[in-house]
């Protein structure tokens, strides 16, 4: 067992930036709080329960919520350890006797620590002097400057010169140093405002939260500029996929149907509303959210006036560049932005450089292929692609059929009496699958070409007059 004594304030000292007990030994203080630490330790192969009897000493009160005299139970494993601490301070000075910690088990007193007399004083005997109490109050600059420079800044109470802040050389001097090792305290940067020190202004006024919040979303003035995405007020995102419910607008109003979506682009739209103008990353992101809602006029307009020349970086805007010389049938200037990520570094880019490639070999006939064989919607993608799939419409008396992976087709026309049909089922359309349970009235086999994708067949003479049901069967589908 032991019992050793700590100062609240100055608990720990630290050596290879490490803490260490910084016990007291010598004298105590008057109106100083105090901490005592009480270690109990079962060195046995057996469980202790045990009474342990604390006491503040003689002269003193308690603090922080103690007591003069408390029994505390404890239970110690085998070879385990446990600390007690309690608080106290001294209102007076003079000489006092403490009744030390003693431990019971069973009624029975087993150890105790030897009774210790406490010598409290106004003020210390001797004084510290490389300890930063007495440098930040006595010391002068330089020695301030020399213990800043020498300890962990995280652990220096600032605060404590602040006084010395009046002094504009010794202002510079500080907030030089302390930016220099990335360092900020609120209320040594408070003294900018007395020195009109204008960069130092700009500083403190950014961490004011409470004031900036009055100021709106953006604003760029000589003593304060607020973005949004440094403060983390708003932060751009991306949907992908995101697939709108409509392709065209309903009702006089376009209408954004994903509630995320919607929250987000007027997030967008609020900071936008506070810049007097656009600069090339709004644009950006203004672009980005056209495409995201299909709107690709505006897009393209919005992507027009970006001069890529300013923007801090370059890729995001290639990358737009190639994907809308899609829509400007600009396939070339495509393939040739694509080509210059071919061999990126950062795989997300150049993936997504890849599928541009890729969409463009497919274009020009080639097999599709994936980019990013990790990405699980792009192997979905290829297997999708090397499904059968068609789709045909009727007009002039002729049948057009767009189709992929297919070489051979069968049509089956079924000549329909509309008017009987109508009276037993007006709704025919929903009920097509009966249609299998008869036979054709004519059934034609075709062969196609599996490069073109397209074939077009006259409808039969015997039937242009008739009412037909057409049915298509292709590779299953």
């Amino acid at each position: 067992m032991s019992q050793n004594f700590f100062r609240q304030d100055d608990r720990y000292r630290y050596v290879e930036n490490e803490p260490v007990d910084n016990f007291i030994t010598g004298e105590f203080l008057v109106n100083v709080v105090y901490g005592c630490q009480v270690t109990v330790t079962n060195p046995g192969s057996g469980r202790q329960k045990l009474d342990v009897l604390l006491q503040v000493p003689r002269g003193s009160l308690p603090s922080l919520n103690g007591k003069y005299t408390r029994s505390h139970s404890l239970t110690l494993e085998p070879y385990s350890t446990q600390a007690i601490v309690y608080h106290f301070y001294f209102p007076r000075e003079g000489d006092f006797l403490h009744y030390p910690v003693h431990v019971s088990r069973n009624g029975r007193l087993i150890a105790q620590v030897d009774p210790q007399a406490m010598h409290v004083l106004l003020t210390p005997s001797s004084v510290d002097t490389a300890s930063w109490d007495y440098i930040s109050q006595n010391g002068s600059a330089q020695d301030v400057v020399n213990f800043l420079n020498a300890n962990n800044i995280n652990r220096t109470n600032l605060d404590r010169i602040a006084w010395r802040m009046r002094d504009r050389d010794f202002f510079g001097t500080i907030t030089e140093l302390l930016r220099a090792r990335h360092a900020y305290n609120n209320t040594l940067w408070g003294y900018a405002v007395m020195h009109s020190d204008v960069d130092a202004m700009r500083e403190f006024l950014q961490h004011q939260d409470g004031f900036v919040a009055q100021c709106g979303a953006y604003i760029d003035a000589p003593l304060l500029t607020i973005d949004p995405v440094i403060r983390k007020s708003y932060q751009h995102m991306e949907y992908k996929p995101l697939v709108n419910a409509r392709a065209h607008r309903l009702g006089p109003q376009r209408k954004i149907l994903n509630d995320r979506f919607r929250e987000q682009y007027a997030r967008l739209m609020n900071v936008l509303s506070y810049r007097p103008l656009l600069n090339g990353d709004d644009l950006m992101s203004v672009t980005q959210y056209m495409l995201t809602q299909d709107r690709i006029e505006e897009a393209l307009d919005f992507f027009g006036k970006v001069r890529p020349g300013a923007l801090n970086a370059r890729i995001q805007y290639d990358y737009f560049d190639a994907y809308l010389a899609f829509y400007n049938d600009d396939l070339a200037r495509a393939r040739g932005i694509a080509e210059r990520y071919t061999d990126h570094p950062v795989d997300r880019w150049k993936n997504l450089f890849a599928a541009v490639a890729n969409q463009l070999e497919e274009i020009d006939g080639a097999q599709t292929r994936v980019a990013d064989a990790e990405s699980r919607g792009q192997r979905q993608d290829l297997l999708a692609a090397g499904e059968t799939n068609f789709d045909f419409s009727v007009e002039s008396r002729k049948i057009d059929i767009s189709y992929q992976n297919a070489t051979r087709a069968t049509i089956n026309y079924y000549v329909m009496d509309l008017e009987l049909l109508f009276s037993r089922n007006p709704f025919v359309k929903e009920y097509s699958d009966h249609f299998l349970t008869v036979y054709p009235n004519l059934t034609e086999h075709l062969t196609l070409d599996p490069d073109t994708g397209e074939h077009t067949i006259d409808l039969p003479d015997q039937l242009h007059n008739s009412n037909v049901m057409i049915e298509i069967e292709m590779g299953g589908v």
